[in-house]
């Protein structure tokens, strides 16, 4: 004996046990496999128009057969329609062996108002029924929350003690919120899980949907609608209720389940429909830009009812003639190979089962391509031609049309200038080149990273080198034409003699800085030591010009010296004592940059003494090497004689690394190694592609660092393309915790942001520290965001939900993000958040629904260019995941904190 397998649409396959079967219904279960898109929602109240004729899959060929349409073995009626969710359909093939196969699709309302998933899980059900309900939902991806209006949260549970119980990879029927402790008529929480929805006075319909995933027979409830008793519920099987016409005068919409035996009410999920408005008319079908770069375009678009496929039109003109790009099921198309700055349009149209239009193109969505910037452009530019024997000019990349290329430093100035002129060497010279960038519309520059090129050795041709004087002879004094010196001379051909530079260094004026060129004496141990006297940094700071923030800066550049692993400059305690003036430092060695302001020390520190500041190559312990790929690092050690260093100060430290091509710049980073071993990522490091250099800040006198790009691949990003650089540079820094399964990494981008988790992301990349006060009465000292919770609210930066809460598992509104955001950027001394206006809201039709304690944190982010809306609206209200959550950051970090 045996169970037959019967193949469905697609994938599908069920193994259905049979008392007595035949060989006839033995033929219907092979596979009929129909090719043409099917409807995966269909309307609230009205039989849908579905295909009377589809196309099966033959081999390679596509043949048109008659489809039949029933459900429960039956013709479809109005009734079978009039609740919303998930409904089976029959499709039958009489041509192929009468074979029927099942359909799932979802019926959903033209105008809900609230769609709720009880226990605030994102279920796949629930995302696309809410994809078909986005233009009418006042909480649009919001599954979920506590009523709490004083904080603009305008509906939800009533009760704390209302728990969720499900997950993600659930239904809308197997997630649940339930009333813990109501299961007993005297217990001190009560019997009722309520749900209060502050609305307009009008009529609305009600669906509730009910299960018992315990299937407890001795659940028993009633099911409230603003205190009227509407009956007893049903919780299994599975229910759905639905009671039209409820009038609310009130402004106060209540859903109460009531226990009525000894077991917590429980409710899976809420849907609010407000009959009497029209559905609404959107010409732009949602089309939006979630990303926009120089070269592409990531376009999404909302789904729409009874639509099976769509096509998305481009075009280069507003009126002109839109070409398809792109043709499927799919709600998202990224369109690449475009040019920088450039206009286009984008049209989508919604197509039935049949292939039909169902409204038409929509309107014109507008695209315009990020301007390739210098740095772009400098990016790409990565290695040069390498000059030939003889070359006299050396030959630079070519860059984009509204671009130059210049070299603006070389190594070796004698060899090649910085107007490419190359001086054959003596032998040969491996010079590095930096190049400057220039866009020519707006004057902006970028540097490339440090290129090398080998310039061959000189040869002297027959009967002297180049440029020597007339006469034939084989050598002779420049312009002299005598061949007086039987060795053949030095011709104006030859290369110049090194020029040795002075022992005390001469201040060179640059347009935005001093230089000093520092020769570095090499000792036994490695150590590359040069003294800077306090005469030679007055006459540094003398002539240095003073920059647009009002600093002068003096760059002391040590020399590489062969050998050496230690680089030290010694200063005068004078040249770092607070006077006053706003002057920083520059300490340049092949190991990294240090920059200090000259204002490191106090005044009352005696002026007698010396600074030591040291950059060390390491060799890093074994587990660390093994762990991060690399076998060295920097230390940095600064020394005050006769004190000890004092801290507090921030000092910027910079250290080279050469890119490959196809390196992200995101995922170079820094890591601090402790005295036990242990790498720590620095959430604030950031590549800067113009200088070829990490750039962090440190606080700590004497540490190791290193350098190196994190390759780290997150298997759940693929649906998010336009967050995956943002969370995956977060992920690198150690901001967004990552969760192994299997071989793979996730990130869980869909997953909701909570309060507490958004609170630690934002603690962490900002690096704030704060003594730990008083704790919230909710915030468990074992959770991870404990700590940063703690430190937020000694800055200021929450004060929790009232009662000493902080609701920390509470899936946090975009409005609250935003807010704790500018608190964390005041608090890190990055914004004055008493400088801001309102005005900026304005252009956001949803404004008036931003709470006034949110509405000036808001408008500094919009004004900052780290918040931009999306298609008009700024949804104070909704609630973020962890793919906007990660957004949001990394949009404040890319403008505030990686600033080159």
């Amino acid at each position: 004996m045996f169970l037959p397998i019967e193949f469905g649409i697609g994938s599908d396959i069920a193994i259905k046990w049979y008392n007595s079967w035949t060989t006839d219904l033995l033929d219907s279960m092979g596979k009929v496999d129909i090719a043409d898109p099917l409807p995966e929602a269909v309307t609230l109240g009205k039989i849908p128009s579905l295909p009377t004729t589809v196309h099966v899959r033959d081999g390679g060929t596509l043949i048109p057969t008659a489809a039949e349409w029933t459900i429960d073995n039956r013709a479809m009626t109005v009734e079978d329609f009039a609740k919303p969710g998930p409904i089976t359909l029959q499709v039958t093939t009489p041509e192929y062996r009468n074979k029927k196969q099942a359909v799932r699709v979802y019926v959903v309302p033209e105008n809900a108002l609230y769609f709720v998933n009880s226990g605030g899980y994102d279920t796949a059900d629930y995302k696309l029924m809410g994809s078909y309900m986005k233009g009418t939902l006042a909480n649009p991806g919001m599954a979920d929350q506590m009523y709490t209006p004083a904080e603009g949260r305008d509906w939800g549970y009533v009760s704390a003690d209302a728990l969720p119980s499900g997950s993600n990879v659930g239904d809308i029927f197997s997630t649940v919120r339930y009333l813990n402790g109501g299961n007993a008529s005297n217990s001190p929480k009560g019997t009722d899980l309520t749900y209060s929805f502050d609305v307009p006075n009008g009529t609305y319909d009600v669906y509730a949907g009910f299960n018992d995933p315990w299937t407890n027979t001795s659940r028993r409830a009633n099911f409230l609608i603003n205190g009227t008793n509407t009956g007893a519920v049903t919780f299994t099987p599975s229910s759905v209720r639905a009671h039209k016409g409820i009038s609310v005068s009130g402004n106060k919409l209540e859903l109460t389940v009531r226990n009525t035996a000894s077991q917590d009410p429980m409710i899976s999920w809420i849907m609010i429909v407000k009959p009497d408005s029209a559905p609404p008319v959107n010409d732009s079908a949602g089309l939006s830009a979630d990303s926009l770069t120089a070269t592409s375009a990531a376009l999404q678009w909302d789904a729409r009812q009874g639509a099976a496929s769509y096509k998305l039109y481009r075009s280069d003109r507003e009126q002109g003639e839109y070409s398809v790009m792109y043709s499927g099921s799919a709600r998202e198309y990224t369109d690449s190979g475009l040019n920088p700055g450039k206009h286009y349009y984008y049209k989508v149209e919604a197509l039935n089962a049949t292939g039909e239009s169902i409204h038409g193109l929509s309107s014109a969505y507008q695209v315009i391509t990020a301007e390739q910037t210098a740095a772009d452009v400098a990016a790409r530019l990565t290695t040069l031609e390498q000059p030939s024997a003889g070359a006299k000019k050396l030959k630079l990349p070519v860059v984009p049309q509204g671009f130059t290329v210049a070299i603006v430093s070389s190594s070796a100035p004698s060899v090649i200038q910085t107007n490419g002129t190359i001086t054959p060497p003596w032998s040969e010279t491996t010079v590095t080149l930096e190049l400057e960038v220039i866009r020519t519309s707006d004057d902006s520059k970028a540097m490339t990273m440090p290129l090398t090129v080998k310039v061959p050795a000189y040869t002297p041709s027959p009967g002297g080198g180049p440029g020597e004087g007339s006469g034939g002879n084989s050598g002779g004094n420049p312009g002299s034409g005598s061949g007086s010196n039987s060795n053949g001379g030095q011709s104006g051909g030859n290369p110049p003699v090194a020029d040795h530079s002075s022992p005390q260094p001469i201040p060179e004026p640059q347009k935005d800085r001093s230089i000093l060129e520092l020769q570095a004496q090499l000792d036994q141990k490695g150590v590359a030591q040069s003294r800077v006297e306090d005469s030679v940094i007055d006459a540094a700071f003398k002539v240095a010009p003073s920059t647009a923030d009002g600093h002068r800066l003096v760059e002391l550049r040590l020399n590489p010296v062969s050998g050496a692993t230690t680089y030290e400059v010694i200063l005068p305690v004078s040249a770092l004592m607070d006077q006053g003036e706003s002057h920083v430092f520059n300490i340049v060695t092949e190991l990294g940059t240090v920059e200090l302001p000259a204002t490191l020390l106090a005044k009352d520190i005696e002026g007698d003494g010396i600074v030591s500041v040291r950059l060390v190559r390491t060799e890093l312990p074994q587990k660390v090497a093994d762990q991060l790929g690399t076998e060295y690092g920097v230390k940095l050690e600064l020394n005050l004689d006769g004190h000890a260093w004092p801290s507090g100060n921030e000092l910027m430290l910079r250290l080279p690394y050469r890119s490959l091509q196809d390196t992200q710049q995101d995922s170079v980073i820094a890591f601090a190694i402790d005295a036990n071993g242990v790498a720590t990522p620095l959430p604030q490091s950031h590549y800067d592609s113009s200088s070829g250099q990490i750039v962090f800040a440190v606080t700590s006198r004497t540490g190791n660092y290193t350098v190196v790009s994190v390759d780290h691949t997150f298997a759940d990003l693929a649906e998010v393309q336009w967050a995956k650089k943002a969370m995956e540079a977060l992920a690198v820094r150690g901001v967004i915790d990552a969760q192994a399964s299997g071989d793979s990494r996730q990130l869980h981008p869909k997953l909701e942001m909570t309060r507490g988790e958004y609170v630690q992301w934002l603690v962490t990349a900002l690096g704030l520290n704060a003594s730990l006060g008083k704790a919230f009465s909710d915030v468990n000292e074992k959770e991870p965001y404990y700590e940063a919770v703690a430190a937020a609210r000694s800055l200021g930066i929450t004060a929790g939900a009232g009662d000493g809460r902080f609701l920390p598992e509470s899936t946090i509104t975009r409005q609250e993000m935003m807010t704790l955001t500018v608190r964390a950027l005041t608090a890190a001394g990055l914004v004055d958040s008493e400088l801001t206006s309102a005005d900026s809201l304005t252009r956001f039709r949803d404004a008036s629904e931003i709470g006034s304690y949110a509405r000036d944190s808001v408008a500094l982010l919009v004004d900052l260019g780290i918040v931009a809306g999306y298609n008009g609206s700024v949804k104070p209200l909704a609630e973020a995941n962890r793919a906007e959550s990660a957004m949001l950051l990394y949009a404040m970090m890319s403008k505030l904190v990686w600033k080159n």
